[in-house]
């Protein structure tokens, strides 16, 4: 294991922090583990597990690569964002797609297997990013390319339509885009993006927000392709921005300890 992400989970464990962020918001950090909600924090710990494992023949595992905690800790709120590596696809994308692409890339495994195991990397993934900042667009130091920043910007204008567009089966007849709602029969979701991965009642899984809104698509039968589920879900990045990442919350916003479970 690597030594500095073995420190990092030790110290969250027994030591949550707090710091003071850009623009004076508190920067919470990583919670400890026994604070989450507990099947999260058993997706987080299957994450981690999978993290350190090598699932190839040349015995390369994701730790090998990305050894930095701080990198690793702003991703969670920088996605969905343009995204290229290794010969993929320029569009912008998901974490949930990224992560694939590099598990399909990058081990042996089946296309299923990959795909079983991507949520529970991105929940470990965000929970590294807990308490950051949601930044959409910003995983690192350095200033997107213009291109890049432009590209994002066509994608949440696209999720802004797709989610406020009229009709029953749409968005907005459930879903309001306001930190609070206005109307009492909506559910506010200006918020939202901050809350995931965490446990879906309906599915009986934790989900990343991508997985979720997959899953909503074909119970309301809304239509919508892959592209407009990653539109959508950079609108929301988009209305939570610079709210800090609480990943792991339940649906109803109760502390994780009263939203039982094992």
């Amino acid at each position: 294991m690597n030594r500095l992400l073995f420190c990092v989970l030790t110290v969250a464990l027994l030591f949550p922090s707090s710091s003071f962020g850009e623009g004076g918001n508190v920067n919470l950090g990583p919670r400890g583990l026994n604070g989450l909600e507990p099947h999260y924090r058993s997706s987080v710990l299957r994450g981690w597990r999978s993290f350190q494992t090598s699932y190839a023949k040349d015995g390369v595992a994701c730790i090998n690569c990305h050894r930095s905690y701080e990198e690793m800790a702003a991703w969670a709120g920088a996605y969905p964002k343009v995204q290229v590596f290794d010969g993929t696809p320029y569009a912008v994308k998901s974490l949930s797609d990224v992560v694939l692409e590099a598990l399909e890339r990058h081990t042996d495994l089946s296309e299923s297997s990959c795909m079983k195991m991507v949520d529970d990397l991105v929940a470990c993934i965000a929970w590294w990013g807990d308490g950051q900042p949601v930044t959409p667009g910003f995983s690192g130091a350095g200033r997107p390319p213009s291109q890049d920043r432009a590209k994002l910007e066509e994608a949440v204008a696209r999720g802004r339509i797709l989610f406020k567009r009229r009709g029953p089966s749409s968005c907005s007849s459930c879903h309001s885009p306001r930190p609070r709602a206005t109307e009492p029969e909506k559910t506010s979701m200006g918020d939202s993006f901050t809350t995931f991965p965490r446990y879906d009642v309906n599915t009986r899984k934790v989900v990343s927000l991508k997985t979720f809104l997959l899953w909503h698509e074909v119970k309301y039968h809304l239509s919508l392709d892959p592209e407009d589920v990653t539109d959508i879900s950079a609108y929301l990045a988009r209305l939570a921005s610079r709210r800090l990442l609480r990943p792991g919350t339940p649906a109803d916003g109760s502390p994780p300890e009263s939203s039982g479970g094992k």
